[in-house]
């Protein structure tokens, strides 16, 4: 029916020129729309230095447990990670890649990765303020605490 295909797209187009102004309004959109990846990526991208964690909170459980979805979003802001699956915390193959990405993306992750090493190490290889976010253990193991201050080292030397 034609005024269905109407009411839809002009609900579609309310809420995208809602998240456009402000990425948190997809709290408001429709479970369809929370679960559309190419609108909540808006969302996100919209406001990705001020709201983009926000506009994550508000996607569905499913884009939260989507590997891919939530490092494209950590790839705007590893704050996004607060809002990703538990699953995904735990998930060591998805947390190489997203410290990869950012450093800081290990305060979100379990801590059983946060005493994992090899996720560690990887974190600091990136930002080496992430020691900051380890294991106690690992905050004492002496080599990753060099490669931290290395790295760092490293940083104030581009500057």
């Amino acid at each position: 029916d034609k005024e269905v295909v109407l009411k839809a797209i002009t609900q579609y187009s309310l809420a995208l020129a809602a998240i456009t102004q402000n990425g948190s309004a997809l709290q408001h959109a429709s479970p369809e729309l929370k679960n559309d990846k190419e609108f909540v990526l808006k969302a996100i991208t919209q406001n990705a230095i001020t709201q983009y964690d926000l506009a994550l909170a508000h996607a569905s459980h499913e884009l939260k447990k989507d590997k891919e979805f939530v490092l494209k979003a950590v790839k705007k802001n590893a704050l996004a990670l607060k809002y990703a699956s538990p699953e995904l915390k735990k998930d060591k193959e998805f947390f190489l890649i997203a410290v990869g990405q950012d450093g800081y993306a290990l305060q979100y992750a379990s801590d059983e990765l946060k005493n994992d090493k090899q996720v560690v190490l990887k974190a600091i290889n990136q930002n080496g303020s992430a020691l900051q976010y380890a294991s106690p253990e690992l905050k004492n193991d002496k080599e990753v605490v060099l490669k931290a201050i290395a790295q760092v080292k490293l940083s104030l030397n581009m500057v």
